[in-house]
């Protein structure tokens, strides 16, 4: 929800003093009201009201997809399909919440474009997958980004997040695998480090009762 809130400029007016005159020319009648409005100042949208943050996030995506800079990028994209434009266009889908129009423009560019510039992508996408709760492409994502050979902080922290998505899915010997990868970095994180121990308890314990008769 973070990466998605960012692509906002936010604007914070009191309808009743300083702002009583863009409620009126927004037609406020009722609050909270957030008003969207793109660069000209011209109104795009209006959400009325509390929203639970799942409902809010996805009027956010909807509005990004609708008004936000996508339109301009699927346009530029389609008529010069260059690798530079299609990784632009792959990682603001991924910004939007779309992974599933992400998907088909990395797989497009893997041929021609070098894995390397394409793993941060995927990673970018295998998070987005596990915050989703959605094991098994996210699987698939954080895969492709490890093999291109990703790195830093957050290769560390998707690899973990590969670990739990194999363990998710009933896959132990994977799961123990990546997690016993990932234990044999000298400079993991002490947090992430406890973390990975911790999961890697869990989950032998759980294979030994598995295998009881």
């Amino acid at each position: 929800m973070i990466q998605t809130v960012e692509q906002f400029v936010p604007v914070r007016l009191n309808a009743e003093k300083g702002g009583a005159s863009e409620a009126k020319q927004f037609a406020v009648s009722g609050y909270p009201t957030i008003v969207f409005v793109d660069s000209s100042g011209r109104k795009v949208d209006t959400i009325v009201g509390f929203e639970p943050a799942p409902q809010f996030t996805a009027d956010l995506h909807r509005i990004l997809l609708v008004h936000g800079p996508l339109p301009g990028l699927e346009k530029q994209y389609r008529a010069h399909p260059t690798a530079d434009e299609g990784i632009v266009l792959a990682k603001d889908y991924l910004q939007a919440g779309e992974p599933e129009r992400a998907k088909p423009i990395l797989t497009s560019l893997s041929g021609s474009s070098p894995m390397a510039e394409l793993a941060p992508v995927y990673l970018s996408m295998g998070d987005l997958y596990f915050s989703k709760q959605d094991a098994e492409p996210a699987i698939g994502a954080y895969r492709k980004a490890l093999r291109a050979g990703v790195s830093g902080s957050g290769a560390e922290q998707g690899r973990f997040n590969l670990s739990l998505c194999y363990l998710e899915e009933g896959k132990m010997a994977a799961g123990t695998y990546q997690l016993r990868v990932l234990l044999r970095r000298p400079d993991l994180s002490p947090a992430l480090r406890r973390d990975a121990q911790r999961a890697l308890r869990i989950a032998q314990e759980r294979a030994r009762v598995t295998s009881q008769p």
